[in-house]
């Protein structure tokens, strides 16, 4: 992955990944340890919350297309290794807090998916 070209998207628009994804099966125990690694980022990335979060739904048994776009995950946060969050003294301190559902989203489980994100001043410091 170090030679790996950055990119700017963290996850695919209306990605949509099936349980029984395309490509042989990938050994669940590496993935397993990669997908825990991304979840231990987002304390300090919270931007990719919600990316993890497509792909921890397929640790049980992950395919080729899982880990590609676990990979598209790891390329991403390459990309943003000199970003992060920066709270500024402003003269308005004001919590803002946008919510997004996607009503009936999972197209294998037809479950609705919920995403939010809250700010403080400019910066980001919860998301989903």
């Amino acid at each position: 992955m170090e030679s790996s070209n950055q990119i700017l998207t963290l996850v695919e628009e209306r990605l949509n990944i099936m349980k029984d994804g395309n490509g042989g099966l990938v050994y669940s125990t590496n993935f397993k340890i990669l997908v825990g690694s991304l979840w231990y980022l987002t304390a300090t990335q919270p931007d990719i919350v919600h990316g993890v979060g497509i792909v921890s739904r397929f640790m049980k048994t992950p395919c080729q297309s899982h880990l590609q776009v676990t990979k598209h995950i790891l390329t991403y946060v390459k990309g943003m290794q000199n970003d992060g969050i920066f709270y500024s003294c402003a003269n308005k301190m004001e919590l803002v807090g946008y919510i997004d559902n996607d009503w009936a989203g999972d197209i294998e489980k037809r479950k609705s998916t919920l995403g939010y994100v809250f700010h403080f001043s400019s910066s980001v410091f919860s998301s989903s």
